[in-house]
């Protein structure tokens, strides 16, 4: 299994997340763009955006984070994780939980 880190992205990752989401491993989405984001925002989802990194490759998420009262927080990854391969999810999903 590929080890991942995930971290939240930097302001200057953000500001240019359209061109780091476009060299995803599999092209990205329209989905996982900011302009989307933008939209989303404006029904109750926090955008936040999120990195995972490899040694052989960096992908690029955009995670909604919306509250629900009495459930807590729901993290939706639309079209995401975009990884190179289905092997890397395990891998993947171990470091979500842990951001």
């Amino acid at each position: 299994m590929r080890e991942f880190t995930a971290r939240f992205a930097t302001a200057e990752e953000i500001e240019h997340w359209d061109k780091h989401v476009t060299a995803n491993p599999n092209g990205g989405n329209l989905l996982q763009s900011e302009a989307f984001a933008d939209v989303k925002q404006h029904f109750g989802w926090k955008p936040l955006h999120l990195v995972y990194e490899t040694a052989d490759y960096s992908s690029y998420n955009l995670v909604l984070e919306k509250s629900f009262p009495l459930l807590g927080k729901l993290w939706y990854l639309i079209k995401g994780p975009d990884v190179a391969g289905v092997e890397d999810i395990p891998g993947i999903i171990k470091q979500t939980g842990n951001s």
